[in-house]
This record gives C-alpha cells, sequence and structure tokens, in this order.
C-alpha cells in the first residue's frame, strides 16, 4: 500500500496539471501530570477554510504561518518556525497546560488536494482519486523552544530530531543545540541571577531603560536570593525598580549532591519562578502585573546556559540611565515627495546607480544588505532599491512602496519579482508580490538573497529563489530559472530611488544606511552579525545598529575576506574619475555608484548605556552528560 502510495505520488509530481499542496501538521501533548498524551490536528486553512479529514482524522483550519522547512545545502539540519494564532488566548492556556509544548513532538505532512477523501467535497472527490496514502512527504520534528508569545500569535521553532540520533541522557531525549529541561525546574539547577527576560531581551522599564537586578534582603541580609524565604513576593511588602523576588511552583526532586556521586533523591523542593522590578510597585503580583514585573526567562540554547554557567561566576549587566559615550553609522537622507498629496513630478528626487559594473552580479547568487528608514511623505511611487524601471517592476525584482488607494495598504513595502507561487501550482503568472515592511518604520535592516541550485532530477530545471531577510520578516519565493530569464533581466541598480520613465524619477523621504552587495548567499550567523544589538538610554530609538566594515575580523572575517564582498557603501561620497559625486564603496574593488539629484549625507548617532560587572555564583558540577548546570553536565564532560 505504501509502494503504490508513492507511485502516485510521483505520477502527480509529474503530471502536467497537478493540483495545488496542502501541509497537515500534529502535534502530540503529553500531561506533564498524568503522562497521557493526546494529539491535535490541524492545517494553515489557506486553501480550505474548514476542516479536512484525511487519514481517518480531521484536521482543524487554524491561522498560522510555517517557515524554514527547506533542506539546506550546507548540511544543516533545518530549524523551522510555525506561527499560530492565540485566538481567545487558546494557545496561552494551552502552554501553561502542557509546559510550554517543549519537547512535543510535530509531525508535518503534505499532500495534493487531488488525493484527500471525498468527504472533503460535496459530491465527492472531482478528481475521482482519493487515496490516504499518497504522502508527499512526512516530517518530524520537536519543538524546541517558544520563540516569542502574544495576544495576536504564539511562534515556536522546531528541530529536528536528526541533530543528535537516538540519544537521550536522563531518560529526556537531547536535540543539538536545545535544552529541553524546566528552566529553574527538574532538569535546569540554575539559582542565580535573573540573567533575561523573553526574547534575550534585557530587564527594562516603560521608557525604555535598562532595569539592573539588585536583591534587597530584608535587615540588610546578605543571604543569596534564591535561598532567602524573604525573597519569595509578599502582598504587602513595597517594591522598588530593580528588585528580585520568586514565586513557588511546583515541587521537584531536590538538588544533586555536590560530590559528583549519582544517589538516590526522595526529597522534594519548590521550583521558583523569578521576576525583576522594573517599576516600584505593592501588592500586585507578577503574574499579573507585566507593566510592574518582568519574568526572568531563558532562551533555551547553548549560549543562555554560558550566560548563567561560567566559570567566573560573573555577569555583566547594563546599567539604568547611565550614558557611555555614542555610537552609529553614516547615513544618507532623500527628500523626495514632502507632501504625499503632490504628484511625482513635485519632487526632489536623488538617488545613486549602477548599470554594467553592477548588474551582471545579480544574475546570479548574491546577498544585497539594504539598511532604510522611511516615513509615509514619500512617493507612493518610490523605491528603497530598483533593479527595473516602475512601468516593468516584476521584469526582475525591486523593493519599493505600494501604490494604493487603499488607505490600510499605502505606507506598505513590497518585493516584486518575476517569478513563481510555490503554494499554488496552478498560478502559471509571473508577475509577483509580497508585503514585506512599512514605510513608517525608525531603521530596518533588508537582507534581499538569490541562489541558484543544482538542477532537480525530474525535469533538470534549476530551481533558483528570492529570500528577503529581516528582523522579524522572512520571505521566499521562487525565481525565473536562469534558462528561462530571456529579457527578465535587471536593467541597472538603484538605491534611494527607481525610474519613472521619461527622464524623471521618484525617490524614498528617509535615509538609507550602509549597503552592501555579495556575490554569494550569506549564512543565518552572518546575517545575524551585521546586525550590532546594542542597549541605549533613550526609549524606542534603535536597539540594533550596522556592523562596520572595520568590524568584519576574527570568525567574520570571510564576510570581507574570502572573496566574495563585491562591494561596501558606508555612505560617505567622495569625486568619481569624471568628477561627478559618487557613493564610495569601501572594499578593495572601488566600484563607485553615480550620484544625482538631491541627497545629503549625515550619521545616525546614539547613546550607550553604561555596564556593571556583578558576581553571579552558580552551582558548576560536571557529572554525566546534558546541558551545563542541568543534573548531570559540565562544559568539560
Amino acid at each position: 500500500m505504501a509502494e503504490e502510495g508513492k507511485n502516485i505520488v510521483a505520477k502527480n509530481l509529474l503530471d502536467l496539471q497537478p493540483t495545488a499542496i496542502l501541509e497537515f501538521f500534529q502535534i502530540a501533548l503529553t500531561d506533564p501530570k498524568t503522562g497521557k498524551t493526546q494529539t491535535a490536528f490541524f492545517h494553515n486553512g489557506s486553501l480550505f477554510g474548514d476542516s479536512i479529514t484525511w487519514q481517518g482524522n480531521k484536521y482543524t483550519a487554524i491561522a498560522m504561518e510555517s517557515e524554514g522547512f527547506e533542506m539546506l545545502g550546507d548540511k544543516r539540519l533545518p530549524r523551522p518556525k510555525i506561527k499560530v494564532a492565540n485566538q481567545d488566548f487558546l494557545i496561552t492556556a494551552l502552554l501553561q497546560n502542557y509546559n510550554d509544548f517543549i519537547n512535543a513532538k510535530v509531525t508535518r505532512k503534505k499532500a495534493f488536494v487531488k488525493n484527500i477523501d471525498d468527504v472533503n467535497f460535496d459530491g465527492g472527490n472531482p478528481w475521482s482519486s482519493a487515496n490516504a496514502a499518497a504522502v508527499i512527504s512526512s516530517e518530524e520534528y520537536v519543538i524546541g523552544r517558544k520563540v516569542q508569545e502574544s495576544k495576536l500569535f504564539v511562534e515556536f521553532e522546531l528541530s529536528s530530531p536528526l541533530d543528535v540520533e537516538s540519544f537521550n541522557v536522563n531518560e529526556r531525549a537531547i536535540v543539538s543545540s536545545y535544552c529541553f529541561w524546566k528552566y529553574r525546574g527538574q532538569g535546569c539547577r540554575y539559582y542565580g541571577l535573573p540573567i533575561e527576560t523573553e526574547g534575550s531581551k534585557p530587564f527594562t522599564d516603560s521608557d525604555g531603560n535598562a532595569v539592573t537586578p539588585i536583591y534587597r534582603g530584608l535587615d540588610n541580609s546578605q543571604k543569596h536570593f534564591f535561598d532567602d524565604v524573604n525573597a519569595e513576593w509578599d502582598t504587602d511588602r513595597e517594591y522598588v525598580k530593580g528588585d528580585i523576588v520568586y514565586v513557588k511552583g511546583n515541587k521537584i526532586p531536590d538538588m544533586p549532591n555536590a560530590s559528583n556521586t549519582i544517589a538516590k533523591i526522595d526529597s522534594l523542593i519548590d521550583s521558583k519562578t523569578v521576576y525583576v522590578a522594573v517599576t516600584g510597585s505593592i501588592g500586585v503580583h507578577p503574574n499579573e502585573g507585566p507593566s510592574f514585573w518582568q519574568k526572568d526567562v531563558c532562551s533555551k540554547n547553548l549560549s543562555a546556559c554560558r550566560k548563567r554557567f561560567n566559570l567566573d561566576n560573573q555577569y555583566t549587566y547594563v546599567l539604568d540611565s547611565t550614558e557611555l559615550g555614542t555610537t552609529g553609522f553614516n547615513t544618507m537622507s532623500f527628500f523626495g515627495n514632502k507632501f504625499v498629496d503632490q504628484g511625482d513630478t513635485v519632487s526632489s528626487a536623488g538617488l545613486f546607480t549602477s548599470t554594467g559594473d553592477i548588474t551582471g552580479f545579480l544574475t546570479g547568487d548574491f546577498t544585497l544588505m539594504m539598511w532604510v528608514s522611511g516615513n509615509a511623505a514619500s512617493s507612493q511611487k518610490s523605491a528603497i532599491v530598483s533593479t527595473t524601471s516602475r512601468d516593468d517592476q516584476f521584469k526582475y525584482f525591486n523593493l519599493s512602496r505600494v501604490e494604493s488607494q487603499d488607505a490600510s495598504r499605502i505606507d506598505d513595502i513590497q518585493f516584486t519579482y518575476h517569478g513563481y507561487n510555490p503554494y499554488n501550482v496552478g498560478d502559471h503568472t509571473f508577475n509577483k508580490k509580497q508585503i514585506v515592511g512599512s514605510v513608517e518604520s525608525d531603521w530596518d535592516c533588508y537582507f534581499i538573497t538569490n541562489e541558484i541550485s543544482p538542477p532537480n532530477a525530474a525535469d533538470g530545471r534549476e530551481i533558483t529563489s528570492f529570500t528577503i531577510n529581516k528582523p522579524d520578516t522572512f520571505f521566499s519565493a521562487q525565481s525565473t530559472p536562469v534558462a528561462e530569464r530571456g529579457s527578465f533581466l535587471p536593467e541597472s541598480f538603484t538605491i534611494g530611488g527607481i525610474d519613472l520613465g521619461n527622464g524623471s524619477h521618484a525617490s524614498i523621504n528617509g535615509a538609507l544606511g550602509p549597503c552592501a552587495l555579495w556575490k554569494r548567499s550569506l549564512t543565518e550567523l552572518e546575517r545575524k552579525y551585521l546586525i550590532h544589538d546594542i542597549i541605549t538610554p533613550s526609549k524606542d530609538i534603535i536597539d540594533f545598529i550596522p556592523r562596520h566594515y572595520y568590524e568584519l575580523t576574527g570568525d567574520f572575517e570571510k564576510i570581507s575576506g574570502d572573496g566574495n564582498l563585491v562591494a561596501w557603501w558606508d555612505m560617505t561620497t567622495g569625486a568619481m574619475p569624471d568628477n561627478h559625486t559618487g557613493l564610495k564603496d569601501l572594499h578593495e574593488n572601488n566600484i563607485f555608484l553615480s550620484g544625482s539629484g538631491i541627497f545629503e549625507t549625515g550619521s545616525f548617532d546614539v547613546n550607550l548605556n553604561q555596564e556593571i560587572v556583578i558576581s553571579n555564583p552558580s552551582y558548576y558540577y560536571p557529572r554525566f552528560g546534558g546541558f551545563p548546570g542541568t543534573d548531570g553536565f559540565g562544559y568539560s564532560s
């Protein structure tokens, strides 16, 4: 039966008129109290708005997004993410009952619409080809961590169990790079100071100022807070910013002994959840006052362990509102269309462009990094970066503003490209667009990547794809294969504006930061490094800035030193050989971009907070394998 299903799938994949592909998800949730497991079945509802019955299971339609399931060519296993709507706080309630879904098994299956059960159609399956065995693929993952939780959605990151196959420690499954023990609970024996809150973010007050956790014991007690009964939250005690408290939870086995010997543990102790006061309060319970308290949270990866368990027994905090120097980066300001109601001919257009020097690099593998800060006064026809004219915006790719009469859409930034919709095989049009940001943003960093994969075995065609990566946004779609592009190629490379024809251009109203181009795809680690997280004393200004060209050293010197960096424009100008003003390239290739119109150089400067190193003793004992500080692990094990 299974072989028959595989044959049907192979036939459907080669069909000249294949149907759309459905994604089905199963998640097995184990009740930590009873040990019983129940499975939830769901699909994303993009093609069917109602439940779908398949393989004897009913899959409920839930608003969700998924990404990162593709297999990587660099031997790394995927770590996909799924984002599920948190309607009526349903997911939040389940998270509380099922330990944040940590280590829950997730199964993802794919099937053609034509192969699902008759009951899903009025009058039966119109293709008469229902077959429960016709599964395109079935993949298994485990939930590694909860990335973020809000009233709108909950996002999870998954890991493949193949990262470390068939390996268990202390009867707990281990997956590479992730810890599945309960933070400050059974398995994890960290009892030091609170380190960070959700999203690996430092503790901050409502004004965005850093909060340094400090334990004030009663009567100047020098006792460590985790062992002090007075550190338990007290409804009658007045708390000030920086105070540390804990709230008791379920009973867990007592701490293993420090002698590195394995012994049976019969006594039970209270697990503790730690909170930090970010403003003064009295009588506000930490679970009910997110404006007053922030929870101490672990990101469940090895770097989080290293912050907490180290031989130095120290941790560095950012001090509250104490400024320590400035940092920043160069900018280039443009002033196109200062008023939205003015026509595009009434503008102060400015841009930088190149043709032959750059466009050749845009047809193969490449990554383009763009830092941008726009505003709503930008022309509705403007672009951040363009390779074609506005009239031919689908000819190759552009990152531009949406031209729409819909008030809810006019601030959107779209990525337009010539290619395919990978989720709708019946769509044979090539003009595609995807919303990837908003023009009303402080600073955003866009990574636009094009990758060409080896020819696929079925038809010998190359698989090419455009990918957009920026903080909180990911988009990937199939672009036109090289052999089929014909005239669909970049005409120019322009930053800050776009050609409207007849010699006119539309520019953004805002500023650009550093821009760089590589003739290869950057790794996820390299992209993260190029975005430098910082802490500032100013509220909601910026919490990340570009890395400088001179910082590309050490483990990241390949970003500039492996021969694949084409150019790095840091928004400083200089005289070109023809005496025109050009955008200088800091890299050895010395590729200038020619400037025209109205623009202005400047800089974006921010103040930094001073840091303080605080003693943070933690129980450091290697035993027999696991994660640092858990029931049995040290870095040297």
